[in-house]
């Protein structure tokens, strides 16, 4: 029943298709069963929001649809404040995107779905909704870099980093917060670690953008 109800959260205000729903909770082989028990669960979910008036789960032609005001979602909530962000800084305004960018990302209160069984369909959100946060928290991390809270960052930074050893966005953002913090050997020797992973994991060089930036840090002459 909890598959259920995180699919229809999802896709909030939105028609589930019979069909997705009997796929995530079953896969290919759904047993005889399959369209009885799925009316249960929804039967079973209408009961517990029976005291809401604003929310609802509907009957359509070939699903079910969850409605409740859009500002009931904490996943509405952030999407919204994500791309508010991320459009304050890509107009320049770093000030204002820094505390939108960290507004939304306060809305996580731990992995997607934690603990849930999940198929296909849920995991394939999962994964969306975790390239989302991450770019979200790329964006407030360029804008805080952009209002040169540099020292400020490089704990954080090196967190990220070594929990995502491949991610060269977040040793990218290292490597200038080291260099803006009066650090640049560690922040070239960041650049090594991160090539030598790289190298050793996947047989892949770093990137043209953290090639360039290595190649910006070496030939600048600021002491």
């Amino acid at each position: 029943m909890q598959q259920v109800l995180a699919l229809l959260l999802l896709r909030l205000n939105h028609v589930v298709p019979t069909s997705d729903l009997v796929d995530e909770l079953w896969g290919q082989e759904p047993p005889n069963s399959a369209m009885t028990t799925l009316q249960s669960y929804i039967y079973r979910l209408r009961q517990l929001i029976r005291d809401d008036p604003s929310i609802s789960i509907s009957t359509r032609a070939h699903g079910y649809a969850l409605t409740a005001p859009r500002g009931d979602s904490d996943l509405i909530d952030f999407e919204r404040l994500a791309a508010e962000g991320r459009k304050a800084l890509d107009h320049g305004e770093p000030e204002r995107a820094a505390p939108i960018l960290a507004e939304a990302l306060r809305l996580w209160r731990g992995p997607a779905l934690s603990g849930m069984t999940t198929g296909e369909l849920l995991q394939a959100q999962v994964t969306r909704l975790e390239e989302s946060r991450l770019h979200a928290l790329e964006r407030r991390l360029e804008a805080d870099l952009a209002l040169g809270r540099h020292q400020e960052l490089v704990s954080e930074l090196k967190a990220l980093s070594s929990k995502w050893p491949m991610h060269e966005g977040f040793h990218a953002k290292l490597m200038v917060a080291l260099d803006g913090a009066g650090r640049r050997v560690e922040a070239l020797e960041v650049y090594q670690q991160v090539r030598q992973v790289l190298v050793e994991e996947l047989g892949l060089e770093p990137s043209p953008m953290l090639r360039r930036l290595h190649q910006t840090l070496l030939s600048d002459d600021r002491p």
